[in-house]
């Protein structure tokens, strides 16, 4: 009965004394997220696309060119180049995208008559197939625009995509309207697509 009271007596002290030995430390942590935002082109592998380019050849398609003078009056582009897709992500808060181009430069024997940069439009997914997936119950995306050089908005949501998400058009969505009274030659412009996110 002894020997239980003594060690009745020395457990509690081994505890303590153990106890007594072990330490405590304590550090603060913080994680900063930022409020990413981008905007990309990108091609078929979903790379983002540094030369992507849209052509209208019809320097060797008089028949397909006549066609659409007669027609409806619209050109489709005869080549895309690694341009598959425009894409937004934005991780908080509204946002818009605008769109702008450079005047329409023409390079022929004439005066580059009878072509204007209002000419070419873009109506999302008429030709991709692409949906707007980065626009939502609480956004708009324009049903189509034509290029000029001052910024127009052409999408708007309230709600941020969170993810990497589809405005729903690329380069097959581009088309020239023709009436007959171009002058021959080459004419060039480059559109500018803005992300904002105030």
């Amino acid at each position: 009965m002894k020997s239980l009271k003594r060690l009745g007596l020395i457990l509690p002290l081994l505890l303590a004394g153990a106890l007594g030995l072990a330490q405590n430390a304590s550090h603060q942590l913080e994680a900063r997220i930022p409020n990413y935002i981008g905007l990309k082109i990108v091609d078929d592998l979903g790379l983002i696309a540094l030369d992507a380019g849209v052509d209208f050849d019809y320097s060797t398609d008089l028949a397909g060119y006549n066609a659409a003078v007669a027609g409806p009056g619209r050109l489709q582009p005869t080549s895309v180049n690694r341009f598959a897709d425009v894409q937004v992500v934005v991780r908080r808060g509204w946002w818009a995208v605008y769109v702008r181009a450079t005047p329409l430069g023409y390079s022929g024997s004439r005066s580059g008559a009878g072509l204007a940069l209002g000419d070419i439009r873009v109506t999302p997914g008429s030709a991709s197939g692409l949906t707007p997936d980065a626009i939502s119950n609480r956004g708009t995306l324009r049903s189509s625009w034509n290029l000029r050089t001052n910024w127009r908005w052409i999408a708007f949501d309230r709600r941020p995509t969170r993810t990497w998400k589809s405005l729903g058009f690329n380069g097959l969505d581009y088309t020239v309207d023709v009436q007959g009274d171009e002058d021959p030659g080459s004419y060039q412009t480059t559109v500018t697509y803005l992300l904002v996110n105030p």
